[in-house]
């Protein structure tokens, strides 16, 4: 089965929502008792269940009965961990596996592999603690109950496995309209945040706990086949804010301005001042100089610049992919692209000469799946599996708030 790759938006995850119960909290002798998971498919939420009891092979301490309800006689005769992972292995395949606090369910589960003489290779991974610290940050902490809290998520059958798997997922999927508020929208932008996290991370460490995230690093082989214009958006290459004169500015000015600051466009207003509506703007560009000046003469240098400029601004907004913008120049024949807001605010502009960071334009050509989107889920799981050239480009990195503190009946120190 094909891997997720890393452009998949998360409103549109293949993904499997998991949670363990286990016989105690030290990562190095814990034993699990239960492993329960609840299938996404394309951002929804599927009927397909994972539930399944384990035989630890040893007695459960009355303290973690106590907590989530499953007794020995229970676990009596049940699949060993052996057995139950190699199910929940044909359970999650080709999917990303989700959890709350999942550093500790996998490092329990390592151990688990490593007792029973197992490989284990952990499949791509997102932490709804950490990336609920990204979310929101000012929670007094990040526990499960809180969590739902925030978003409105009711929880039943809380501390067994599936029950929390169900608020898990409910969680992550309400959460997702809050991340991409944050800028984070795709697999791969919830990773590198996710792996940004270095507090958290350290916390992890300290108490025994796998990192929360695969690192995109470690990942490579996904990273590689995402191409730029997929993973990158417009305001990652735009430049801003945007150079702006007033109308009557003289094209003598314009012209020395542009010398001046070696730039090849220019935004025109009535007042000159930019962060406007993009409909109160028009643009000239340097070939458009040349042209008035070889039509005109030497007295174009005198004429105002604003009955010369170009209207309508042609633009694309700042938080749409890089290849939207390669496509639109592409089709309209230009070099320069208004940048705006989601409001229609002049935020920016992006060149031919900012996009050549791509190395690849003429590579970019979508999947044919695109042609057989019936839905925006499906649309951006085609855009994900665009098959491109394999180019390694520049990242731009994300710049984590500080990590708060939080807590979760599996906290770390």
């Amino acid at each position: 089965m094909r891997s997720v790759p890393g452009a998949t938006p998360l409103a549109s995850l293949d993904a499997v929502v998991f949670d363990t119960e286990t016989t105690g909290l030290d990562t190095a002798k814990a034993r699990i008792i239960e492993i329960g998971g609840i299938k996404i498919d394309a951002g929804r939420l599927d009927d397909a269940t994972f539930c399944e009891l384990v035989d630890p092979g040893q007695p459960i301490p009355p303290a973690s009965t106590a907590i989530h309800g499953i007794t020995d006689d229970m676990v009596k005769g049940r699949s060993p961990f052996a057995a139950a992972l190699a199910a929940f292995t044909v359970f999650h395949r080709g999917r990303v596996l989700v959890g709350h606090s999942i550093g500790f369910d996998f490092a329990v589960i390592g151990r688990e592999a490593e007792r029973a003489g197992m490989k284990y290779t952990r499949p791509r991974s997102l932490c709804i603690r950490v990336l609920g610290q990204i979310a929101n940050p000012n929670l007094p902490d990040h526990s499960l109950d809180m969590l739902a809290g925030w978003l409105g998520v009711p929880i039943a059958d809380r501390h067994r496995a599936l029950g929390d798997a169900r608020a898990t997922a409910a969680v992550f999927l309400a959460m997702v309209p809050a991340l991409a508020k944050k800028g984070i929208r795709t697999l791969a932008e919830a990773e590198r945040a996710s792996a940004a996290m270095t507090r958290e991370i350290e916390r992890h460490q300290r108490a025994g706990w796998a990192d929360p995230v695969v690192r995109p690093g470690e990942a490579a082989a996904a990273g590689r086949v995402d191409p730029y214009a997929y993973r990158h958006r417009v305001r990652d290459v735009m430049s801003s804010p945007p150079i702006c004169v007033a109308a009557a500015t003289t094209v003598k000015q314009v012209i020395d301005l542009m010398a001046e600051r070696k730039i090849s466009a220019v935004f025109i207003s009535a007042d000159g001042a930019p962060g406007g509506n993009a409909r109160d703007y028009g643009v000239v560009t340097e070939r458009h100089m040349l042209r008035i000046v070889s039509e005109r003469g030497a007295d174009a240098f005198s004429l105002p610049i604003g009955p010369l400029a170009s209207r309508p601004l042609v633009g694309v907004e700042a938080d749409a992919f890089v290849y939207r913008a390669v496509a639109r120049m592409n089709r309209l024949k230009l070099r320069h692209l208004a940048v705006n807001s989601d409001t229609g605010l002049l935020q920016g502009i992006v060149t031919s000469r900012d996009l050549l960071k791509l190395r690849a334009s003429a590579a970019i050509a979508l999947d044919d799946a695109i042609d057989v989107s019936l839905s925006a889920a499906e649309m951006g799981r085609a855009f994900a599996r665009c098959r491109t050239w394999r180019n390694r480009s520049w990242t731009k990195g994300w710049k984590p708030p500080s990590s708060p503190r939080s807590s979760r009946r599996k906290s770390a120190p």
